[in-house]
This record gives structure tokens, sequence and C-alpha cells, in this order.
């Protein structure tokens, strides 16, 4: 089974059509991301997880990297 973690990086990967991000990149910082390809992100993330992301969780800290990434969802899948 691929680990959320994975998948997140995969989602990542696809709707930005860049294989090389690394798993530790400050996302919106290093530019990786921008506010068009996190709300992509959002609608994957919901989708894939079967999880509703609210307005006040769409912040600049939620979405900087994939391991905020996994905490958000990781605390919406339980």
């Amino acid at each position: 089974m691929t680990s959320i973690e994975d998948q997140i990086l995969g989602i990542i990967r696809r709707i930005t059509n860049d294989s090389k991000i690394p798993k530790d990149s400050l996302l919106l910082d290093e530019g990786w991301i921008d506010s068009l390809t996190t709300i992509e992100l959002l609608t994957e993330l919901e989708e894939t997880f079967s999880i509703s992301i609210d307005n006040d969780e769409l912040t600049h800290d939620n979405f900087n990297s994939i391991s905020k990434i996994v905490e958000l969802v990781s605390k919406k899948c339980q």
C-alpha cells in the first residue's frame, strides 16, 4: 500500500508536471506551486482521500510542505 506521503507527492508532481519536486521542499516559498495549483491540489486531495478541507485550513502553513499536507490529510482521515 502506498503511504499518504507518497500519494500526496505523486499528486503534486502530476499537477505541476514536475517529477523532480523533492519531499522536503517548501512548495509555496520555493515556487513549486502557486494559488491556482493549490486549488487543484485541494480538489485532488479531497477526491483522493474522501475528505473535506475547510476554508480556514487553506493556509500557507498547511500547504507549504509535504509534511504539513500529510499532517492535515491524516487528521482529516481519522
